[in-house]
């Protein structure tokens, strides 16, 4: 199915909702049958990126090895707690950045305890434990009943069984609604995502045009790798297509989000800290340990043998609790 096609597909709720049902179905049922390295070892042989690449779980070399090696076994309770939306939140709190939580915040056990006239700003509504499936809600504007039935079905099941990341694992589930960003001149905001290593930031991916007006993400975005001072990283990409290094913008707050990563990033040897920039405001959004899930295409090689090098490979558990 091409991108175009995915797109389409996911802009029909109904539609929408069925391929959830299916989706779900499919790795809670057709695929739990596989332990947890078969089935690494199928999403590997089954990437287009990875078609061709031996995967070694036992002595792993390459960074996406590494990733997909500690995403099952490492099972760190830090880990846990950050990569859940609404705990992570008191983890930035607990390092003093409490200013970049996007605020209001609300959590609820499911879409249909939300009161949707109470909202007279636009709000982003998505479930605490998946990344990519939300709904915008601007005020007096009507949203498909089956949009929101889509979230309330991811709130079924466990998300460990998608790519079996174990730091997912039987985390609590919770509809969690907050305030919508977007820029005073409405321009879109730009996803930047800085991939920490031992508590700093070693390059940052500059991801536009990431969501959609439905609040799915686009399989069509952009992607951007840039140095910790904003500069290009020659011939560097990593599964998307760049837009000119010369088209981009320095956000004026980049100093402070690189700070701000890097407080964040301390307690870990690699993290990935996902920030925004709203009108010159640095803003939370996730952190994620296993960049897509061990799955990526990062060019040249000496790039990934950098990146590689730096994440050492171990299964220390022995983290500080919250």
């Amino acid at each position: 199915m091409t991108n175009g096609i995915k797109d389409f597909y996911k802009s029909i709720p109904f539609l929408y909702f069925l391929g959830k049902k299916y989706f779900w179905w499919k790795h809670e049922h057709l695929f739990l049958k596989y332990t947890d390295e078969q089935f690494i070892l199928k999403n590997w042989k089954s990437s287009k990126y990875k078609k061709n690449k031996p995967l070694n779980l036992t002595n792993p070399i390459s960074y996406d090895e590494k990733l997909s090696s500690l995403m099952f076994r490492d099972t760190s309770p830090l880990k846990r707690f950050c990569s859940n939306k609404i705990t992570s939140r008191q983890y930035v709190s607990s390092k003093g950045l409490g200013r970049i939580l996007i605020k209001p915040f609300f959590v609820f056990q499911s879409t249909r305890q939300i009161q949707f006239s109470s909202f007279n700003f636009p709000v982003i509504i998505k479930t605490s434990h998946i990344s990519g499936d939300s709904v915008i809600l601007f005020p007096n504007k009507k949203i498909s009943f089956w949009s929101f039935r889509a979230l309330d079905e991811d709130l079924k099941h466990d998300y460990y069984h998608v790519n079996r990341e174990i730091n997912y694992k039987d985390t609590p589930r919770k509809i969690i609604v907050e305030r919508f960003l977007y820029n005073a001149d409405k321009s879109p905001l730009v996803d930047y995502k800085f991939f920490c290593f031992n508590g700093k930031v070693v390059f940052c991916s500059l991801d536009s045009g990431v969501l959609e007006k439905n609040g799915h993400h686009s399989e069509s975005y952009h992607r951007n790798l840039l140095n910790p001072d904003f500069s290009y990283i020659p011939n560097a990409k990593e599964t998307r297509e760049p837009l000119s290094y010369l088209s981009l913008k320095k956000p004026i707050n980049w100093a402070d989000m690189v700070m701000c990563a890097e407080i964040l990033s301390t307690d870990f040897n690699h993290v990935r800290i996902d920030l925004y920039s709203c009108d010159g405001l640095t803003y939370f959004g996730e952190m994620t340990f296993y960049h897509g899930a061990g799955l990526n295409d990062f060019e040249p090689p000496e790039f990934e043998k950098k990146i590689s090098d730096l994440l050492v490979f171990s299964f220390d558990d022995r983290l500080p609790h919250i």
